[in-house]
Order: structure tokens, then C-alpha cells, then sequence
């Protein structure tokens, strides 16, 4: 119904593209995977199942799904990382959290199934190099420019997978993309 409208009013005109695409691809590393299986999800979640969260003064944060698992998140003392542990993530939740951080698209070529506990430390950098795209006023670090930035915190990133026994390989896959032929930016009168 949206996109009829779309196309009605500001003469919208859209096609699909499948083709492929640079990705990260999660994959085990050298010497295995070093990932536990979570524990059943905590059965003391909110009413009606809704997300919680609650932020201590020392700048933690611990959130609860509405699936009972757990998120905690903790600075390091000097304020370079955050720590991130997550219970019960999928290899295809981490592959969504390692997007939103990286220059590419991450996948998940584990095959691996099950829900896990996961340890990684973020280089702040690396969260206000995701956060720029995004429309976050992040400043950028003295002295270096955009790309230097986000070839430093890929390799952080890769870094911090290791100790899971993970690693990210460059990869083409197909990915959909959307691509606007044509819109007006004047719509038309109803």
C-alpha cells in the first residue's frame, strides 16, 4: 500500500539488485572455535516480555531481552574500550552487531547453530566510527582521516574475534539492494 502510494504521488520507480557484494564473512579461526553454549535465558524478565535495562554509576549498562537473555556493557578503566558480553546470541545476531560496527556487511559462515556467550572488547573508536554514518556527532580522532579510522577499527575488530576463535574473511556474497530509478520531489496532486 505504501509503495502504490509512492509510485502514485512522487512517481517512485524502483528494482532489485541481487548481485554480489563485499562482505566480512564469519568463519572459525586457526585452532577452533573457543565459544560456550549459553545457559537457558533468565525467567525474570519484565512485564509482557519487554526489554530492560538499568545503567550503574560507573557507566555499566545490563539490559535483559524479551527473550530472558542477558546484555552487559562496561567501559574499561582508561576509557579506550567498551566490554561487551552478550548471553544467548546467535552467530547471525553477532554477524548483525559486527555490521552496524564495520565498513561492509558481516555474515555468518559458522555454521553454527545454538545461542552462545560472547566476551568482545570494542575500541571506542571503532563505536564512533560507527556511529558518524549514522548522524552521531562523533568527533574524528586527531590527525587522521575517515578511512584511516575505519582501517584501524576493522583491524581492532578482527583482533577481538580472535580470542573467540573467530575470524573475518573478505568475501563477495549476494546481497539485496533497492535502487531508486527515479522520484520526484514535488508530489503530485490528489
Amino acid at each position: 500500500m505504501l509503495r502504490k502510494l509512492l509510485e502514485e504521488r512522487f512517481s517512485l520507480r524502483v528494482h532489485i539488485d541481487n548481485g554480489p557484494r563485499p562482505v566480512y564473512a564469519i568463519v572459525a579461526a586457526e585452532g577452533g572455535i573457543h565459544l560456550r553454549q549459553s545457559a537457558a535465558p533468565i525467567s525474570e524478565i519484565g512485564a509482557a516480555g519487554e526489554t530492560t535495562a538499568r545503567m550503574a554509576k560507573d557507566g555499566s549498562a545490563v539490559s535483559l531481552d524479551k527473550h530472558g537473555y542477558r546484555r552487559a556493557m562496561k567501559p574499561s578503566p582508561d576509557g579506550s574500550a567498551v566490554h561487551l558480553e552478550i548471553s544467548g546470541a546467535t552467530m547471525e545476531d553477532l554477524a548483525d552487531r559486527l555490521s552496524s560496527l564495520l565498513d561492509r556487511p558481516v555474515i555468518d559462515a559458522t555454521r553454527l547453530a545454538g545461542r552462545y556467550g560472547l566476551a568482545l572488547d570494542i575500541p571506542v573508536q571503532d563505536l564512533m566510527n560507527a556511529g558518524r554514518p549514522m548522524g552521531a556527532g562523533m568527533p574524528r580522532p586527531l590527525g587522521s582521516d575517515q578511512t584511516a579510522a575505519s582501517a584501524s577499527g576493522a583491524t581492532s575488530m578482527f583482533l577481538s574475534l580472535k580470542v573467540l576463535g573467530l575470524k573475518l574473511e573478505r568475501r563477495k556474497a549476494p546481497l539485496m539492494r533497492v535502487i531508486v530509478d527515479r522520484c520526484e520531489r514535488t508530489p503530485t496532486e490528489k
